[in-house]
């Protein structure tokens, strides 16, 4: 079993909440963690079309039938249930679960999982918790002493099903992504077209960690920027892929060169954009051609994660001009700036931290930069320090 950092914060705030959400993708074991840490909650399937049936039409009665403190599971099924959540955690502890961001902002044309007055009362008068929960870490599965080389863990991803004895890699991505295109992608969006909308996914697994222009890809896929716009959105409230934009101007860069705006997307679960790749194995990984996006996709993730797990703000930015400069991954820490540059070679190269010493020139408040690398980490260049990638929740958290 593999221990998450995250047992201790849900096990605080559910007893310091009336009203609890555990958020994160699905498959990523908040179910599974859930019942294990409060065994002597009523746990209820929302994912079950009769039990989604019963408490949209009679979601005062499902409360009453639900006695004690009770798990409700993909909540956001259900609505109509958020009216009546003040009372309903009335001397009792609710713990709500999604595969869906909770949020009173919600994209243009993707429905709300509330209403907006229903959540917003839910928000003013109830007392609410929200945990974030990521798949497994690298630190988790070494904890539970799993631990893999850099293209064992690109190609099988880290949902926890992926680490279960005898599992297949592909099947468990392939279960994944059936259950999230029928349950959450299909209701939510109408697809013009099937093998645009797989076009479009295959597409953007190969321009992780590349900044997106939406007009140039939405003329690639062949729909429009908006549609496009629309199933982004979609998949990152569904936690599939997150963003992380371009460094914001309040850091007072000055680069002579005009920067560009356009955000880069990540796969919140590598081993996702891997099969999308149709990526096999582990040896394949090494001779694909998107080998060094896809680990750069491991690495942000990572540190998404232990910011998640710290239940800390993901303050991450990228920066990039029209010359072509780039530093891969910035980390806003207070009024400081950590620049990390992402290298998937296993060898020691002292000019991977070029990059780094040039942003120390013309941006100011940048705190000692790293190059999170595939070697061995135990190299210094004047003010970079070179960092395994085993050990960028470390970064975030030192």
């Amino acid at each position: 079993m593999i221990r998450r950092e995250a047992s201790r914060l849900i096990s605080t705030m559910a007893e310091s909440h009336q009203v609890l959400i555990i958020a994160g993708p699905r498959h990523a074991g908040k179910s599974v963690l859930a019942r294990r840490l409060l065994p002597d909650y009523t746990y209820i399937d929302l994912d079950s079309p009769t039990n989604m049936g019963f408490a949209r039409r009679y979601p005062v009665e499902f409360f009453r039938r639900c006695r004690g403190d009770i798990i409700i599971d993909e909540f956001h099924r259900a609505p109509e249930l958020f009216k009546y959540i003040k009372d309903a955690a009335a001397g009792r502890r609710i713990v709500l679960i999604t595969s869906r961001k909770p949020s009173l902002r919600t994209p243009h044309g993707v429905p709300p999982p509330v209403s907006r007055d229903a959540a917003a009362e839910a928000a003013a008068n109830a007392d609410v918790g929200l945990v974030t929960l990521l798949p497994p870490s690298i630190k988790e599965l070494n904890a539970g002493k799993i631990s893999l080389e850099r293209d064992e863990y690109i190609h099988r991803g880290f949902l926890p099903d992926a680490y279960k004895k005898k599992s297949n890699p592909r099947e468990t991505q392939l279960r994944y992504l059936t259950a999230l295109l029928q349950l959450d992608i299909a209701p939510l969006i109408r697809v013009e077209s099937r093998e645009a909308f797989k076009r479009f996914f295959r597409l953007l697994a190969e321009r992780v960690g590349l900044a997106l222009n939406l007009y140039t890809f939405a003329n690639t896929v062949g729909v429009s920027s908006y549609v496009i716009r629309r199933w982004i959105q979609v998949l990152e409230a569904h936690f599939v892929i997150f963003k992380v934009p371009v460094c914001p101007s309040r850091f007072h860069i000055h680069a002579g060169a005009i920067a560009i705006r356009a955000p880069k997307y990540y796969f919140t679960d590598v081993g996702l954009a891997a099969y999308l790749l149709k990526i096999q194995t582990p040896e394949q990984v090494h001779r694909h051609p998107a080998v060094g996006n896809l680990f750069e996709n491991l690495v942000v993730a990572e540190a998404l994660k232990a910011t998640c797990n710290q239940e800390q703000k993901a303050n991450m930015f990228y920066y990039r001009n029209r010359n072509g400069f780039e530093v891969d991954l910035i980390l806003s820490k207070g009024c400081s700036m950590v620049p990390i540059e992402i290298k998937s070679s296993p060898k020691f190269n002292a000019s991977f931290a070029n990059n780094i010493r040039r942003f120390h020139s013309f941006a100011e408040n940048i705190a000692d930069g790293y190059v999170v690398y595939s070697g061995a980490g135990s190299d210094r260049v004047k003010d970079t320090k070179y960092v395994n990638f085993r050990k960028v929740g470390e970064i975030v958290s030192g």
